[in-house]
């Protein structure tokens, strides 16, 4: 990992050293953009930034010894791509040359792949055409169009700063992770290596609060050099043994095609050349809307990555290729609706006379609606007024530009437009509620295409066989119930487990109707998602020695949930019986369930990358310290228990949730702290540097994002706690003026509260029960030291604070304690000792004063 970052950050470093001694020679090369005609940038500007950018990759990849994985055609063609188009920059070659040469760039790097596997998915096997007598021939061809294709698609979208480096590098970020999900780790280097030299490069390029216009430009040799590589890596994977769906990966770079077929169609309509320049691009119809150069270049790289990760999420969830495919009709839908409102419907073309104040006469201007302007050499006055024309033009439709009053507005010299009878202001208001009903449009269809698409991507269905233990995911109660009751009753299972808080008492009633035996119930009530289901569950189902288990939770949520549990248990064998749909697909449309299958995307998809960090073999969860109390129907610490069984000697107090990737650990307690640091006690660190800026980020972040929060706002502080690990019940309360050292070792159940001014210096896990209360200004301590050696070790005791237990004002927690269900510290009360259940205790060191009244202080803790 070091090595990656070593290497990222010196490709950086490199592409920027590169690209500040190129701006100082591009002068004296005439490598530099002037401005002039269609190019309305400031200043000559050098076109140095292709060349350093695949400079670097080179030089980096050739250092590190990579140059291999990815090939003698790939370097030969970046060559003659960044060749040619610095010769391009300087003196502008013909079109059919530079075209020439890019088909013939593309057939080397398509030459380089076996592009008979090119793989479409279940769509079209690509054994099936390539079995055909021309099959080879036609993915040669198909390759090679793509390829070149993309290439000028690339080239064409370099027209505002950072538009094409910017796009660039989110289908390379998108792409490496393609290539992850495929194991394809040659080229992931490379891949990583690129993207940090246009990391390098857009720090000169991209605009921001710091740098007001680009310093440099891509130039052709850059953007034609993206286009090619980018289409290689495409077609790289999805051919191959371990290919990926070509549709899939089209996702990725959707956006530049389609505004390049769109374009090019608009251009044929009109009765011109599909290669002539103009200014019908993406990029200048959103600055046509009143955009920046920079909205618009976020606008275009905001849409690439929404696009790129809908391909991943689809790849990831294993959406049907037909579907992913079918579902790319709706970017090119949102982009020609998008197209129709920037343009105003309109691709005539129209003289329209116009008269300058100063002049009195008029000038034909041949003006199209798509923003294209000409004039033969027009008078230097009307500069100006033109490029202003040029920006306001396309909102007016085909009545207004025969209008004949616009050919009577007088426009003084270099002044900006009038809008006459509020023509432009109308078909903004025009455009803003089209652009509307097509967004909602699309979110229907994407919405409709989710819901009809569920049954296939989110659930999974095996066939039931006698198992160990039915396990029962709380949440939907009543179907899940009536699921797992019926497995029970059909003999599959002995034994049920209920994991979840909230109603997995209710899940147990609901069993006990159908006829379920109560001793047969197992229950686990203290966890509130997924994740938790199986961190909690597992270690308690390897307790009761259970090999094979079914699981039941919703249909829409059975793959998220078998993955999780079968990534934390997976010496088990699991299987899937969820409670099925009741609605069908227009149910769903227009009821609550269609919302809950919605969400699961993006919660599936949270759950796969999380997923990816979970060690694998028999000991997945070995990391989890302990598991919340387990308890059956007949546990002897419910009031309703008709049962008395032993008691273990540690109190089992209701959750004790210690995680020990939510702890903070000493230099004592990590395995990782380097050890020639001096101790503490002279002058060295307690907790490493990462601790350290972790714990910096985390008082930051409370005291901008909660310390001035009013007492209210519940609900915000606590997830800002969750942001950094917390385990918090959504009703819990932690006061704005409280101080909690490392939120990763806080626990807090239902209601349990922490009041202004407390401090929980919590260096250990400190856990809350359900209703336990802390006062203003009380001191829960985890820490103390070894007083017995020189080096003043620290020592780390975990808190538990048990049901309903208070503690008072200004008292004093000391570590290792446990508080007792229902035990109160009384004010200024000082105790490094447990306190007994249902007891009250005052004084210092605390002494017992007296019973609390269990009955009555218990009253509302079954809420």
């Amino acid at each position: 990992m070091i090595d990656l970052v070593i290497r990222i950050l010196s490709t950086i470093t490199l592409s920027m050293i590169f690209v500040a001694f190129m701006c100082r020679v591009s002068n004296h090369l005439a490598l530099v953009d002037k401005p002039g005609g269609r190019k309305q940038h400031t200043g000559v500007v050098p076109l140095c930034g292709g060349l350093c950018v695949f400079t670097a990759f080179a030089a980096i990849v050739f250092y590190n010894g990579d140059q291999g994985a990815v090939g003698v055609a790939v370097w030969l063609s970046l060559a003659i791509v960044v060749a040619v188009g610095m010769i391009d920059d300087i003196v502008a070659l013909p079109e059919l040359p530079r075209f020439f040469l890019q088909l013939f760039v593309a057939g080397l790097l398509v030459s380089s792949l076996s592009i008979a596997t090119l793989s479409f998915g279940s769509l079209l096997p690509s054994d099936a055409l390539a079995s055909q007598p021309l099959g080879g021939l036609a993915m040669l061809i198909f390759g090679i169009v793509f390829i070149t294709g993309l290439t000028n698609a690339w080239n064409m979208s370099d027209g505002v700063d950072g538009l094409a480096g910017g796009t660039a590098a989110i289908a390379l970020l998108w792409l490496a992770l393609f290539a992850a999900a495929r194991s394809d780790t040659a080229i992931i280097l490379p891949i990583q290596t690129l993207l940090a030299a246009t990391f390098g490069f857009l720090a000169f390029n991209l605009r921001s609060r710091w740098r007001k216009r680009a310093s440099v430009f891509l130039g052709d040799a850059g953007s034609t050099a993206f286009g090619a590589m980018i289409g290689y890596l495409v077609i790289r994977l999805a051919t191959g043994d371990a290919a990926l769906p070509f549709f899939v990966l089209l996702w990725v770079v959707i956006v530049p095609i389609m505004d390049t077929l769109s374009l090019m169609a608009r251009r044929l309509y009109a009765g011109r050349s599909p290669m002539s320049a103009d200014r019908w691009h993406l990029h200048h119809l959103l600055m046509n809307l009143g955009f920046t150069p920079a909205q618009t270049t976020n606008c275009v790289m905001a849409a690439t990555a929404v696009c790129g990760a809908v391909g991943y999420i689809g790849y990831r969830m294993e959406i049907p290729d037909p579907l992913m495919a079918a579902g790319l009709l709706l970017p090119v839908l949102a982009h020609a609706i998008f197209v129709w409102i920037a343009s105003g419907a309109s691709l005539t073309t129209e003289l329209v006379p116009i008269k300058t104040a100063e002049q009195g006469d008029t000038a034909p201007f041949a003006v199209t609606s798509g923003v294209s302007i000409t004039q033969a050499e027009p008078p230097p006055e009307m500069q100006d007024f033109r490029t202003e024309l040029a920006r306001m033009w396309p909102m007016l439709d085909d009545e207004h530009d025969r209008s004949p009053a616009l050919s009577e507005i007088a426009v003084p010299a270099g002044s900006r437009p009038e809008d006459p009878k509020g023509l432009l202001s109308g078909m903004r208001w025009r455009s803003v509620c089209l652009f509307v009903a097509g967004s909602l449009a699309v979110s229907a269809a994407t919405y409709g295409v989710a819901l009809a698409s569920a049954d296939a991507v989110l659930s999974v269905r095996d066939p039931v066989e006698e198992v160990d233990m039915i396990v029962v995911l709380g949440g939907d109660g009543p179907p899940r119930a009536k699921q797992a009751a019926k497995l029970w009753k059909a003999g599959v299972a002995r034994q049920i487990f209920v994991t979840g808080k909230g109603d997995c008492e209710d899940i147990r009633t609901w069993m006990i109707e159908e006829g379920v035996t109560p001793t047969a119930i197992f229950l686990e009530c203290f966890s509130s998602s997924t994740w938790e289901n199986a961190t909690f569950s597992v270690p308690k189902l390897r307790q009761l020695a259970v090999r094979r288990a079914v699981l039941v939770t919703s249909w829409f949520h059975s793959k998220r949930a078998i993955a999780c549990f079968r990534a934390f248990m997976p010496e088990t064998t699991w299987l899937s019986s969820p409670a099925e749909h009741s609605l069908g697909f227009w149910g769903r449309l227009f009821d609550i369930e269609g919302v809950q299958v919605f969400k699961e995307y993006p919660k599936t998809l949270w759950y796969d990358v999380r997923l990816l960090g979970v060690p694998t073999g028999s000991n997945s969860s070995a990391q989890l310290l302990e598991a919340p109390s387990l308890y059956r129907y007949d546990d002897p610490l419910r009031s309703d228990s008709p049962l008395q069984i032993e008691v273990p000697a540690e109190w089992q107090i209701s959750v004790r949730q210690r995680i020990r990737s939510a702890r903070m650990l000493s230099r004592y307690e990590d395995p990782d702290f380097a050890g020639s640091q001096p101790i503490p006690r002279f002058g060295g660190p307690t907790f490493s540097l990462k601790f350290r800026l972790m714990r910096l980020l985390w008082m930051t972040a409370w005291l901008v994002l909660a310390r001035w929060t009013p007492p209210p706002l519940r609900s915000w502080r606590n997830a800002v706690l969750r942001l950094f690990g917390a385990k918090l019940h959504s009703s819990a309360s932690v006061h704005s003026k409280a101080v909690v050292w490392w939120p990763g070792n806080l626990v807090m159940g239902r209601f349990a509260s922490i009041g202004p001014g407390a401090l929980c210096y919590n260096i250990a896990t400190v856990t809350f029960g359900d209703f336990a209360s802390v006062s203003q200004r009380a001191h829960l301590c985890t820490g103390t030291h070894n007083v017995q050696q020189s080096g003043f070790e620290l020592i780390a005791r975990p808190i538990d604070l048990g049901k309903n237990s208070w503690v008072a004002a200004e008292a004093f927690v000391g570590p290792g304690v446990i508080v007792g269900e229902g035990a109160v510290l009384a004010a200024r009360g000082v105790t490094v000792k447990s306190l007994q259940p249902w007891t009250i205790y005052a004084g210092n060191s605390a002494r017992p004063v007296g019973a609390r009244n269990q009955a009555g202080a218990a009253l509302h803790v079954s809420v």
